[in-house]
This record gives structure tokens, C-alpha cells and sequence, in this order.
């Protein structure tokens, strides 16, 4: 139910030197905020090839389709990192939410420290920040994601 998804969002902030509580999807405006939850909902619709990634990360394109007469792409992923795996560094071109299904995830940026996001918790990462997330917890990890992102652009760019 979308309000569960709503609750309490960790938004990471540029500039901020780290977490504070968002008020749900309100704080992506400049993207389409409704938008946004429409293909957050939509996540489960459809399965396309699984992204090269490394042998504990298992990244599956579950939908990507253009945002009509916004020259955005939401792209939603599911993401499954083995116990003690990590995704690794990346960034996005436009803002990230997702929510946690099981496990915990903590993830790391290369400009402020850790947050840790528990099982049934929901995040939000802005545009062009650097990050990874790693399996902190017992079991595996099961992130439902979407990026939405400048149709001319991937959904996420490599960071070395």
C-alpha cells in the first residue's frame, strides 16, 4: 500500500552532512513527484534481461519506460545482493528511491557518512551522488528501485 511506502522516507540531501526525514515523495517535485509513485507502484509489472553486475549482486530490469512530455525515463529495478555482498560504486543521473523488501542494506557515499535502511524501510538518493549499498544483515537483500533519469542517459554510470 503506497502510504507504508510514504512513511518516514530518509531523504540524503547535496550539502547535507547526512539523513534527515523526508515528507514521502513531496521532495521530488522537479522530477514529477506523482510521477514518481505511479511507476514505484508499477515496479512489478514486466521482467527485461538482467545488467552485467558482479557474482553477489544480481541486478534484474523489472520495467523502464519514458515519462510522457518530461524528456525523463523512470527506470525500476530489483536488486538482490547475497549475504555480505555489495553492489558496487555508482551514481544516477536523476534521483533514486527504493524500498527494502529483506535484509538490510547500508549504504555508503563518497561525501557524508553510512545510513543503514532495515527491512520494510524506504529511501531516497538524489541525482549524481556517489554511492554504493552493501548486504548488512543476515540473508539476502531484496531492493525494489527506480531511478528516474534524462531519457538520453543510463539509469546508473559506473563510478571507479
Amino acid at each position: 500500500m503506497l502510504p507504508e511506502v510514504n512513511r518516514g522516507v530518509p531523504h540524503l540531501n547535496k550539502g547535507s552532512a547526512g539523513i534527515r526525514p523526508g515528507k514521502g515523495f513531496s521532495k521530488m517535485t522537479r522530477a514529477g513527484g506523482s510521477i514518481v509513485v505511479f511507476f514505484a507502484a508499477a515496479t512489478w509489472i514486466g521482467v527485461a534481461p538482467t545488467l552485467a553486475q558482479d557474482a553477489k549482486t544480481h541486478r534484474t530490469t523489472l520495467q523502464e519506460t519514458t515519462v510522457p512530455s518530461t524528456g525523463y525515463r523512470a527506470t525500476a529495478m530489483k536488486i538482490v545482493i547475497d549475504e555480505g555482498g555489495e553492489a558496487p560504486w555508482h551514481t544516477h543521473p536523476g534521483p533514486e528511491l527504493g524500498y527494502i523488501v529483506s535484509g538490510e542494506a547500508t549504504f555508503y557515499f563518497k561525501d557524508r557518512p553510512p545510513v543503514v535502511v532495515p527491512e520494510g524501510g524506504s529511501f531516497l538518493v538524489p541525482g549524481d551522488v556517489v554511492h554504493h549499498a552493501s548486504n548488512t544483515g543476515k540473508g539476502p537483500l531484496m531492493v525494489i528501485s527506480t531511478a528516474v533519469h534524462e531519457a538520453d542517459k543510463p539509469a546508473t554510470i559506473p563510478f571507479e
